[in-house]
């Protein structure tokens, strides 16, 4: 009875280790908490202040989010499995409505630094418009939203896209980051761009090559096939 009592142990907690993971960064400056209920996902990373650990990112259900082609809505993604990988990572496996996810979320070199990959693996014949991460900045922002006086101490938000169905190449952006900044609190999503290998300037026009440096304005803009 004592050995068949252990095993029923050791099997329920292999599965709760399958419904929640954490770890911290080295350094202990971030955590990440990812747990699996009926009701859903939820997905946190919290930075430490002063010995406090504060809200920083966070979201239920999950943060990749995929558009069908037809649709402009996103498809509901359900996690199907949350796994530790050692203690500097974690392991997300969902099911979308066009396919497949999977995302790895490891501790980076830097000690305020997290690396997420997204592995999309979409049905055949699926068509979709984009997939995208997308996180709740959970510091309180202020009421009021004026130019000198905004919600946020601090954003940084380009107009990378000016319409949902807009395409952004690889070269028209070097850094298209995302900044938000409230209090002592400072987060940041950014693409790793060398992951891809060199790439080329985007738009090198040589502009002090002659006697006098010139400046160049696009005035208009032609329509060109997209290629995906």
């Amino acid at each position: 009875m004592r050995k068949q009592a252990a095993m029923l142990t050791l099997l329920c907690l292999s599965v709760l280790s399958a419904e929640a993971a954490s770890f911290e960064t080295p350094g202990g400056l971030l955590r990440v908490d990812i747990t699996k209920t009926d009701s859903g996902t939820r997905e946190s990373i919290q930075v430490k202040d002063a010995g406090r650990w504060l809200p920083a990112l966070s979201v239920i259900g999950s943060a990749p989010r995929v558009t069908p082609a037809e649709s402009s809505e996103p498809d509901a993604c359900k996690t199907r499995v949350v796994l530790a990988l050692g203690t500097s990572g974690i392991l997300i496996r969902a099911d979308c409505g066009t396919g497949t996810l999977e995302r790895r979320i490891t501790a980076a070199s830097e000690p305020d630094v997290v690396d997420i990959s997204v592995k999309f693996i979409p049905k055949p014949g699926a068509k979709f418009r984009s997939v995208e991460d997308r996180y709740d900045f959970m510091p309180e922002r202020r009421s009021s939203d004026s130019p000198l006086a905004g919600p946020l101490d601090f954003v940084w938000s380009q107009n990378i896209k000016a319409d949902a169905d807009d395409v952004v190449s690889s070269f028209d952006f070097k850094s298209p980051v995302v900044m938000f900044q409230q209090d002592r609190v400072f987060s940041a999503l950014m693409p790793k761009l060398n992951s891809a290998g060199r790439l080329p300037l985007a738009l090198e026009l040589d502009a002090t090559s002659a006697a006098r440096p010139w400046l160049w304005r696009r005035c208009f803009e032609a329509t060109w096939p997209q290629l995906f």
